[in-house]
């Protein structure tokens, strides 16, 4: 009976992790000018693989809700990002897919990448 213990990572695995984040004042502008004074909260959920230089190829694996424009900037913003890939015995792994979080809300005006 397991009650409340966490699963940490093998001995000898690191997993990926933030190097770079997008900030509000790089990720709006990405976005049609119409679009800023849009309520919304929009979730997008992204499997990337990380090179061993820290760049990340991504694609969208959901959305939700959908509002047109919001899919185009993040597409746009994901060159900026930057991760270290996950490690097996201080080796990048970069064939491991790396699944990520990246909520957009207008409203609040924030941008959040979460793992």
């Amino acid at each position: 009976m397991g009650g409340g213990r966490t699963r940490s990572p093998p001995v000898g695995l690191a997993p990926a992790r933030w190097i770079r984040k997008i900030t509000d004042e790089e990720f709006f502008p990405l976005m049609q000018e119409d679009l800023w004074r849009v309520p919304m909260d929009v979730t997008f959920r992204l499997r990337c693989l990380v090179a061993a230089d820290t760049r990340i190829d991504c694609r969208i694996l959901s959305e939700s809700p959908t509002i047109p424009g919001v899919r185009t900037a993040v597409l746009k913003g994901l060159p900026l990002l930057r991760m270290r890939p996950p490690m097996r015995d201080g080796r990048p792994l970069t064939d491991q897919p790396v699944e990520f979080e990246w909520r957009v809300g207008q409203h609040s005006r924030f941008s959040a990448l979460d793992r």
